[in-house]
């Protein structure tokens, strides 16, 4: 057995991770603080509701029919022995925080003993097929539940031993796990497939806690027979049960989300414990697709009621989005293995972003109310009564899965927020309270003091008896951290998300983290057509929306516009220390004609729609791009027309919010469309109108002050914002600053003006792969990649080097966990090369 107070994840010292978790008893969160009061809030009102509700649902009931001390039939859905796992499971965490709570320790001693009794000789104990089915057991796997079933039931036993109570559900559970082994361990017995995943991340546990290998291998025996078909798909489909593709195959994420995200974090489990790199590999290319086009703004996922399931690419409709909160909670699970396995930010992102909007907002301040399911826009007049689209919270739920799965989520919050690996320890999340951790030996304390989610401001005071790194991470909504130590600023940039600070801590160090929080009006790829022409507004890590009470009893949600150009203002409301209060307008729709004839009008953005976290790359060859700066120096016809068009800035003085942008020479007020009829000069000098088909130069208008204004203006032909070109010789970094921490503050300029053109860059003068991983990496680290990339190939033996240096790119992007992005390579002084 392992030692005790481990977390919900705890891998072996041989796993192949980059991070350990902070064990339980080393995190407390302060009950003033957002985790935890919402911890408090599950240990007064979620957990004891949920106890309360498995007497009420009949799910205790039916072990006492099992046992005999109960008569009558069997109640409920036939998997609801899951929901005593769940909530034996929550207990059980709860008693890291709370171990002297007599009802819970008497909770799990009482559950555990009518278990144990409930349990035949073999070890099966699954109330329904013993109550109902008895000559079905394990014949029906496609429906049954039996080992999701078990699979919770075992979590519940890691999660008790972890905390040191109720050693009687641990014999249990590893007499559950044993008769699994024994029946479907070996190579040629029976599939030990079950229609919904869930306990592959369980045997992967448990076989932590002991060290029994059979149940590592069975976990990865069930992965490896999944996705051949083996499952009666019949009803439901083989993607619905996740049997459709074999995993090391799969590209895309598909059928019933929680049953996906369950597999794949039990996939990320067997993986880092087996050093499958080609396993970990499907799951790294799984999760691309799922965050890459199939998640909502608030970080759900799952937009069809239908099966529970992933639509398409970009299928993100905000009124008839399932998002399942156990949806939420399972991605929750899979981020924090992909985030230890690897350590890098964009998983703790996720993490977070769904944390704070899929699952808190799924329960009610009492914490007894809960939604199953969670739309993102209720249309008025929608009929939400039933539990499957409920316009309200519901106490419970006759398919109960949710609100036990928040119990056990919240319950081991704590579990999830810090890591430590050779150098330090890192900081994930962020909330008021006190983190003891031990590095290589040293020991660590850290006292944070915030009010985040809602203020940006962090101060931890970190004491340690020796020097080692403290790493904080910098969530990729904020553009612009900094950080004061003992009060004084320091000069630190973000290294793949996280602010990595080295010193001696043995005195006593106070370190202030500041992540401003504007407002950010968002609007999604365009082509997720469901919420085309409309935006959301975000601070800090929160999405907000537009409620209905809100407004006045006359005005229908449907018809408010809001002005994303117009100021937001902050304000607060009980309860909820920041709320915004945005402008704009109430359109009426005109009449009741349901189609009208001719061109709408513009209108201002609808409001309070979302966007899907995505890429706008695609996977392809290079293709052609022109920038105008070098036309080609003799009078040979331009090649076709370019679909990059170049933007410059206009000088400006310190007004400037687009950080140093320098004017081209030839045009000293700003650059304005050229001619496309007239030859470039012969010699190709700088300042002459580009030939016809060369990408336009478009002009960004000077304000009052020198401010300058980005956005699509008049100018027709734009596909791309190239926002710069050959920085590294035309940018004035005396002047300016760094060009990559430019190159964020602009884009954020441009997409505060036009959300929808994509932009090109970083526009290099050549290759230089130091240069493009440097780009790149500030880039993804602050939500500014450009949806096209662009260099030249002006030197270093271009353009023979293309295919080389194409191939560095692209393995560059892999390296650094970036989606395949589209290539133009251009300018090679010769007609012929030119767009290449």
């Amino acid at each position: 057995m392992t030692d005790l107070h481990q977390g919900p994840v705890q891998p072996t010292p041989t796993a192949k991770t980059t991070l350990r978790p902070v064990a339980l008893d080393g995190v407390a969160f302060a009950a003033d603080g957002f985790f935890g009061g919402w911890q408090r809030r599950n240990a007064t009102g979620t957990l004891p509701h949920c106890v309360d509700q498995l007497g009420t649902s009949g799910a205790l009931d039916n072990l006492r029919i099992v046992t005999g001390e109960a008569t009558g039939e069997f109640r409920n859905m036939w998997f609801a022995d899951s929901d005593v796992h769940k909530t034996l499971e929550a207990a059980a965490w709860q008693l890291t925080s709370t171990p002297d709570d007599e009802q819970l320790i008497a909770f799990v001693e009482t559950t555990a003993a009518l278990l144990a009794k409930a349990q035949g000789d073999d070890g099966y104990l699954n109330s329904y097929y013993t109550v109902v089915k008895p000559e079905l057991r394990f014949q029906e796997l496609h429906y049954s539940h039996e080992l999701y079933c078990a699979g919770h039931l075992i979590q519940a036993a890691v999660a008790v031993a972890r905390a040191g109570v109720g050693a009687e559900l641990v014999a249990v559970a590893r007499r559950v796990a044993d008769l699994l082994v024994d029946r479907f361990g070996a190579p040629d017995g029976p599939d030990p497939l079950d229609g919904h995943p869930g306990v592959e991340t369980a045997l992967v546990e448990l076989y932590r806690v002991t060290g029994h290998r059979p149940y590592l291998d069975l976990a990865r025996r069930m992965i490896d027979l999944r996705g051949n078909g083996r499952l009666d798909g019949a009803h439901f489909g083989s993607a619905y049960l996740q049997d459709h593709v074999p995993v090391r195959q799969a590209d895309e994420v598909a059928g019933h989300v929680v049953r996906q995200l369950y597999l794949l974090a039990g996939v990320v489990d067997v993986a880092v414990e087996t050093g499958d790199d080609e396993l970990f590999d499907a799951a790294r290319r799984l999760w691309e697709d799922a965050f890459g086009s199939k998640t909502y703004i608030t970080g759900a996922q799952g937009s069809r009621h239908r099966d529970e399931a992933f639509g398409d690419p970009y299928e993100l409709p905000a009124d008839r989005a399932y998002g399942e909160t156990c949806a939420a909670i399972a991605s929750v699970q899979w981020n924090w293995r992909m985030l230890l396995a690897t350590g890098e930010a964009r998983y703790a992102d996720e993490m977070e972003r769904a944390l704070y909007n899929a699952v808190a907002g799924s329960t009610s301040l009492d914490g007894t109310h809960f939604f199953y399911s969670n739309p993102l826009h209720l249309r008025t007049g929608h009929d939400g009564s039933d539990e499957d689209a409920p316009s309200q919270r519901l106490p419970w739920y006759r398919c109960a899965c949710c609100p036990p799965n928040l119990a056990r989520l919240v319950a081991s919050l704590h579990g999830y927020t810090a890591t430590t690996d050779d150098t330090g320890l890192q900081v994930h999340l962020y909330s008021a309270g006190t983190l003891r951790a031990e590095v290589d030996g040293v020991a660590v304390e850290v006292v944070t003091r915030t009010e985040y989610p809602w203020d940006g401001r962090v101060e931890l005071t970190v004491t340690g008896s020796a020097p080692f790194a403290l790493a904080l991470r910098v969530p990729g909504w904020c553009a612009e951290p900094s950080v004061l130590i003992d009060g004084v600023p320091v000069d630190v940039t973000p290294e793949g998300g996280y602010l990595r600070l080295h010193r001696d801590w043995s005195a006593g160090v106070t370190v202030t983290l500041d992540l401003p929080m504007p407002v950010r009006v968002v609007t999604a790829h365009p082509r997720v057509d469901a919420v085309r022409g409309c935006v959301a507004l975000a601070r800090g890590p929160l999405v907000y929306c537009v409620e209905q009470a809100d407004l006045p009893a006359d005005v229908v949600l449907e018809d408010v516009r809001i002005d994303p150009a117009a100021t937001v203002v902050e304000t607060g409301l009980p309860a909820v220390p920041v709320a915004l209060t945005a402008h704009g307008a109430v359109e009426s729709p005109g009449g009741d004609d349901l189609y009208r004839t001719g061109v709408p009008s513009t209108t201002p953005h609808r409001s309070a729609s979302p966007r899907s976290r995505t890429s706008c790359g695609a996977t392809g060859r290079p293709v052609r791009c022109g920038s105008g700066c070098r036309p080609p120096p003799d009078d040979t016809p331009p090649p076709p027309p370019h679909p990059v068009n170049e933007v410059h800035g206009a000088k400006a003085d310190t007004a400037d919010r687009i950080s140093g942008l320098r004017p081209r020479r030839h045009h000293p007020g700003g650059l304005t469309p050229t001619s496309t009829g007239r030859r470039p000069h012969p010699r190709g000098r700088r300042g002459g109108p580009v030939p016809a088909g060369h990408a336009r130069r478009v002009r960004w208008p000077v304000r009052a002050g020198g401010e300058q204004q980005a956005g699509r203006l008049s100018v027709s032909n734009v596909v791309a914002w190239e926002v710069w070109n050959e920085p590294d010789w035309t940018w004035d970094t005396a002047r300016a600053g760094d060009f990559n921490a430019g190159w964020v503050r602009t884009v954020q300029r441009i997409r505060s003006r036009d959300t929808l053109t994509p932009l090109a860059g970083p526009g290099h003068a050549g290759w230089d792969a130091n240069r493009m991983r440097t780009f790149l990496t500030v880039a993804r680290d602050n939500n500014a990649l450009p949806d096209i990339v662009v260099w030249h190939e002006l030197y270093n033996g271009a353009p023979a080097n293309i295919a080389a240096n194409v191939a560095a790119y692209r393995a560059m992007e892999s390296s650094l966990g970036i989606s395949p992005r589209r290539i133009f390579i251009n300018e090679y002084a010769a007609p012929r090369r030119s767009g290449t």
